[in-house]
């Protein structure tokens, strides 16, 4: 089970959660932890992506978690 809120469908989460594996295109970040995963919200063009990150020996893997598209208004 995996708990984020989702403040508006197309515009945003209202719980963002941090890795310390930052990527460039990473722009939100709020800090928490659930179940020892790490989620990480992405800003790419109009895509919002929720990917989860976890640590699997000695090395970061990570899962897609759902892809939103943000409204072009």
């Amino acid at each position: 089970m995996y708990v984020y809120q989702k403040s508006s469908l197309l515009t945003s989460f209202s719980i963002f959660y941090y890795t310390k594996k930052l990527p460039s295109l990473l722009i939100c970040k709020k800090y928490s932890k659930i179940y020892y995963r790490l989620l990480t919200l992405f800003f790419q063009s109009s895509i919002i992506t929720l990917i989860e990150f976890f640590n699997k020996g000695n090395n970061y893997v990570y899962k897609i978690k759902t892809d939103l598209y943000r409204s072009s208004t």
